[in-house]
């Protein structure tokens, strides 16, 4: 789970609601698990203030892909935040969720992880993209990467050149990179 969660969460509902965008991420964090065998656990958690109309449309339903040949979808918590704290379960039909009673300065908190096992001859590599920025402004930004410590794996970062912390936690290397304030990318 995302520790710090409730922090942003309750920092943020007290602000105004802004006019000059539909939503914004209050946070977004994505954690990485990688195993020697070859499996791996993806965990993200993210909160979404809506702040008119527009952005309640765009995020009053949510479905996840799941590969279900190789992944296994579980959700940890998946709720509305509303401006008075009170807080209230999306609805849920496996991959899809929706968020009920949406109004302005409410926010959306989703936690969820995904176990995803390989085969085959390359079920010991793993590669993935992280996007750390998106077309509404990400108050928070944390990819974190937690590897075994005899992978040797190979970080690419394209489009920015913040390297990550790196700490040794029992049998992984913690690989941590944190943004704050990341603005809007402009549409091309």
């Amino acid at each position: 789970r995302n520790s710090k969660a409730n922090e942003i969460i309750e920092a943020e509902s007290r602000k105004d609601i802004r006019k000059d965008i539909n939503y914004e991420y209050i946070f977004h964090k994505n954690t990485e698990v990688l195993f020697k065998e070859g499996s791996s656990i993806s965990h993200y958690s993210y909160g979404v203030r809506l702040y008119n109309q527009s952005g309640i449309d765009e995020w009053k339903e949510l479905e996840l892909s799941v590969d279900y040949n190789r992944q296994k979808l579980i959700f940890e918590q998946a709720k509305v935040i509303k401006s008075d704290g009170k807080r209230i379960a999306a609805e849920r039909n496996e991959n899809h969720l929706v968020f009920p009673s949406l109004e302005a300065g409410d926010i959306i908190l989703v936690e969820y992880r995904y176990e995803n096992h390989v085969w085959g001859k390359l079920s010991k590599e793993f590669w993935n993209k992280f996007a750390l920025s998106s077309y509404v402004p990400v108050n928070n930004a944390e990819l974190v990467i937690y590897a075994p410590k005899e992978l040797d794996i190979q970080i690419v970062n394209e489009n920015f050149k913040i390297e990550p912390t790196k700490e040794n936690i029992d049998e992984f290397v913690c690989y941590k990179w944190y943004f704050e304030k990341n603005p809007a990318i402009e549409y091309e």
